[in-house]
C-alpha cells in the first residue's frame, strides 16, 4: 500500500504556467489559478522535471514581459490606442523583487585560493602596487556601471 494522497499534477500544467507567467505573473500566483498552493508548485517542480522545465521558461518570459511593458513605457508606446504608463516605482520594485535587480554592484576582493589578502612580508612599494591595482579594478567596475 503505498503512502499518501494522488497527485493532482497534470501534465498540461507546463504550458498553462509558461501562458500565466508569460503575462507578467510570478510562478508562485499560479497556485491560485489552479486552485492548490505554493508548496504544492514547489514540490511539483522538484518531482517532475518537465514542470520545473516550464517555470524555468515562464522565469524567462515574465522577465521579458516586465522589460517590454517598461520599453514602451519609456518610449511612450502606444497599444490598442492608449499610451502605455507603467508607474515607474512599481516597476522598478518589481524588477529588484522579482528579478534580482540591485542599486549597486558589491565587490569582494580575495586572495589566493579565496583566501584572505596576505600583507605580511610585503614591502611598501608591492602594498602601493596592489593599492594601484585595487583603484583600477573599482574605477573600471564604476565606469561599467555609468
Amino acid at each position: 500500500m503505498s503512502g499518501g494522497r494522488p497527485t493532482d499534477y497534470k501534465p498540461e500544467y507546463c504550458q498553462m504556467v509558461i501562458d500565466h507567467m508569460s503575462q507578467g505573473f510570478p510562478f508562485e500566483t499560479f497556485a491560485a489559478e489552479i486552485g492548490t498552493h505554493r508548496a504544492t508548485l514547489y514540490n511539483w517542480r522538484e518531482k517532475y522535471p518537465e514542470f520545473f522545465d516550464a517555470s524555468k521558461k515562464g522565469q524567462e518570459l515574465c522577465y521579458k514581459w516586465f522589460l517590454t511593458v517598461g520599453r514602451a513605457s519609456m518610449l511612450g508606446l502606444e497599444s490598442n490606442g492608449k499610451k502605455i504608463h507603467a508607474n515607474p516605482t512599481f516597476w522598478i520594485f518589481m524588477m529588484k523583487n522579482m528579478h534580482k535587480w540591485h542599486d549597486k554592484q558589491q565587490l569582494e576582493h580575495v586572495g589566493k585560493d579565496e583566501g584572505p589578502i596576505q600583507y605580511e612580508g610585503k614591502s611598501e612599494k608591492e602594498l602601493d602596487r596592489m593599492i594601484e591595482k585595487a583603484v583600477t579594478i573599482l574605477k573600471n567596475a564604476k565606469q561599467s556601471e555609468d
